[in-house]
């Protein structure tokens, strides 16, 4: 008896289980497509509105985007411009250590 129980319990089981997704799925899906095509009526009902929206959005990203790389662009150029003139100002110092030299104007420093 318990294996002719447990013979008829799967296929029965599976067809219970089938039949119950088939209908959640139905219900899900439409509910889903009548949600998403009443956002996209909607949407296109105000098409002007949310294009001009975007357009804004888009237009202060640039303006942004364009001050940030022009600060940034400024920032580091002024970074470069210190480091060539402090490298300029130590650069003959070390070529004279270099060559067993004391720069001109220093004292030994061993």
């Amino acid at each position: 008896p318990a294996i002719f129980t447990f013979g008829l319990s799967i296929p029965i089981g599976a067809a219970i289980g089938g039949g119950a997704g088939l209908c959640v799925g139905t219900a899900v899906g439409s509910t889903v497509g009548l949600v998403g095509g009443g956002a996209t009526g909607g949407i296109y009902a105000k098409r002007t509105e949310v294009c001009q929206t975007v357009t804004d959005a888009l237009s202060a990203t640039n303006a942004y985007v364009s001050d940030t790389t022009k600060a940034s662009t400024e920032f580091f150029s002024s970074k470069v411009a210190a480091s060539t003139t402090f490298i300029s100002s130590r650069a003959p110092s070390v070529v004279a250590r270099f060559r067993s030299q004391p720069p001109a104007g220093a004292a030994a420093a061993c």
